[in-house]
Formats: structure tokens, C-alpha cells, sequence
């Protein structure tokens, strides 16, 4: 009785210790200011909406209806990014060369949060609109011969696709 006495003092001792060593985190999160998406894009006009993310607000208002499902809703800690502004981030991020330090500075979020939302987006994507667009997968060795020789002839070897047009 006296052992388990004593090495429960000790433990009491060690907790203690533990407690008074250890820091709390003052933070739990980075604070970013972000007027791009919230100011920027709002009161310019059209022009400047297209410059910057390669397609109409019309066009930008459906995709957003289609991708529905990347909306997160409200927890207890935080306000979600709004499903605009998500995809707003990724439409920036594959329309441009910018890396995602220079879009995660742009837009007020972290780099990471920009990598799980191109992610997130890909995947939505795929989801919602496959079926749709993709009529036959995987395509027959006939078919992509035709499309690669397609490129090949306006001057683009080797190429298979494309999924934008910058004018």
C-alpha cells in the first residue's frame, strides 16, 4: 500500500511538472485578409471576371449549381469558404500559372486548403458531370489515335485534348 502511495505522489509530481512545462498554442489558425474574391471581383465588371478566371459569371453562377455538393455547412469553430469562393480558387488556380502560395495569398487561405479544394473540385467534377459529358470510357486505341493525329495536324503533337480557349 505504501509503493502504490508513493508512486502516486510521484505521478501527482510529474503532472504537475508536465503542466507547468507545457505551452498552450495561441492560435489555432493563421488570420488572412483577402479582398480579391470578396472585393475585387464584386465591383469590377464582367471583363475583369473573365480576364481572371477564364469564364462568364452566367457561365460561373451554373458550374456553381452543378457542383452543389462542395458546400460545407457551419460548425461550431468556423464559418466554411462559401462554395463561390471555392470555386473561384480553383478556376483561378488551373486558368493561370500561379502556384498555390500565390493563389493561397490571393484569395486569404492556406496553401493546403487550396491543394483540398482543387482536389475536392476534381473529384466533384467528375461526379457530376461525367456522365454527361464522357460518352464512352476507356476510349479504343482507334479513338485516341484520332484525336492525337486531330491535334497533330494544327501543329499541337502529342496532344490529346484541350479544356479551355483563351481568347
Amino acid at each position: 500500500m505504501l509503493l502504490i502511495q508513493h508512486l502516486r505522489r510521484k505521478q501527482l509530481l510529474l503532472l504537475a511538472l508536465l503542466e507547468r512545462s507545457a505551452t498552450q498554442r495561441s492560435m489555432w489558425k493563421l488570420d488572412r485578409q483577402s479582398l480579391f474574391w470578396e472585393v475585387n471581383c464584386n465591383a469590377n465588371d464582367d471583363h475583369f471576371f473573365k480576364t481572371h478566371f477564364c469564364i462568364t459569371r452566367a457561365s460561373f453562377d451554373i458550374l456553381c449549381g452543378f457542383l452543389s455538393n462542395l458546400k460545407k455547412t457551419d460548425t461550431n469553430w468556423r464559418t466554411p469558404i462559401s462554395l463561390q469562393k471555392r470555386v473561384a480558387i480553383v478556376l483561378f488556380t488551373l486558368g493561370s500559372s500561379g502556384e498555390y502560395r500565390v493563389v493561397s495569398e490571393l484569395f486569404g487561405v492556406g496553401k493546403s486548403t487550396v491543394c483540398s479544394i482543387v482536389l475536392e473540385f476534381c473529384e466533384e467534377v467528375w461526379k457530376a458531370m461525367s456522365t454527361q459529358y464522357i460518352k464512352k470510357l476507356p476510349p479504343t486505341p482507334e479513338t485516341l489515335a484520332e484525336c492525337v493525329n486531330g491535334f497533330h495536324r494544327p501543329g499541337f503533337p502529342q496532344c490529346l485534348g484541350a479544356i479551355g480557349l483563351r481568347i
